[in-house]
């Protein structure tokens, strides 16, 4: 018998029973008991004969295992292709044009990448702001996970967890928001995909903390990210490390220490062409100067953040911009 990814043997007779219109039950005889034909399906390693004689019974050549496993692995690796594309098109194109390749594209519902798919459709939800349709996807999402415990590596989960901390932000529910991050930050696998992930949900987690007036716990974990700033790539997520930074002295009447904050994280907003950040970033810097009785330049600060407001808005950041 040729050498057999389990996995994906079980995945190509399960397809091939369903496909004829039967039930696991219809497969059991004196050879083979239920419990048996469920660990194929799951991919669990049985004795070769019962291979066979599944495969005798569902009229499907033994060899189609290993050539199926090998077409299998080719339409997977394109599948995972198409899905980081749409991925790209949801970020840079928008949320509609995401949704549009999602709708083109057929994957089987016990794909291991249907995961990937339905956090995708919840990111195009996400995008265009409807909240609890979003969150609703993203549970949605984490049940399906479920059957696949092999993908931990991929960081979906954490990922996920990041989007519906975002989704409870937006509907004011602040503590369910961090208890999410809190969720993304235990499941996050630091040897998997996605690895900017841990930074975004980093960053919401201050941000969260910092909206509930946890000011301490906010900074604890704000030093923690500055320690590893040099593994941050995201431009978008060291201007905000910056700004929540300058919010927090602000807070302590470290006004001065707070506008070098809040200036250096201008130099990167502009830098990044980032309205979003740039609009907070000048609002903060204007409360500074207003509470250090500067008002002149205070009054800049906020002329200067009123004029990119009609602009805000236009693209949601990956961890999020801050509500009032």
């Amino acid at each position: 018998m040729l050498p057999l990814d389990h996995e994906n043997a079980g995945r190509v007779i399960r397809k091939r029973r369903k496909d004829l219109g039967l039930r696991q039950s219809d497969l059991v005889d004196n050879m083979i008991k239920l419990h048996t034909i469920r660990k194929v399906e799951k991919g669990e390693v049985v004795n070769e004969d019962i291979y066979l004689h599944i495969c005798n019974k569902l009229d499907l050549d033994i060899k189609q295992l290993s050539k199926s496993y090998d077409d299998e692995k080719e339409r997977e690796e394109q599948l995972k292709f198409k899905l980081f594309a749409i991925e790209h098109d949801i970020d840079m194109a928008g949320p509609d044009k995401g949704l549009e390749e999602l709708r083109k594209t057929e994957i089987d519902k016990n794909s291991p990448l249907l995961p990937t798919y339905l956090f995708l459709k919840g990111k195009c939800i996400a995008r265009k702001k409807h909240w609890k349709k979003a969150q609703a996807q993203f549970l949605k999402t984490l049940s399906t996970l479920k059957q696949y415990p092999d993908w931990k590596s991929t960081n979906v989960q954490a990922a996920t967890y990041n989007e519906l901390g975002r989704c409870c932000y937006y509907l004011n529910n602040i503590e369910q928001a961090l208890h999410y991050i809190e969720k993304g930050l235990e499941s996050y696998d630091p040897s998997g995909d996605r690895e900017y992930v841990v930074y975004h949900l980093k960053m919401s987690k201050v941000i969260y903390l910092e909206k509930l007036n946890r000011n301490e716990d906010a900074f604890r974990t704000l030093e923690d990210m500055w320690k590893e700033v040099d593994k941050i790539e995201s431009i978008e997520i060291r201007s905000s490390m910056y700004e929540v930074h300058a919010t927090l002295l602000s807070k302590q009447e470290l006004h001065e220490k707070a506008i070098e904050y809040a200036t250096k994280g201008l130099h990167l907003a502009r830098v990044d062409q980032n309205v979003d950040r740039a609009f907070e970033l000048w609002t903060a810097l204007g409360d500074c100067y207003q509470n250090m009785g500067d008002y002149y330049k205070a009054e800049v600060a906020f002329r200067t953040a009123l004029k990119l407001e009609k602009k805000i808005g236009k693209k949601i950041c990956w961890y999020l911009p801050i509500p009032n």
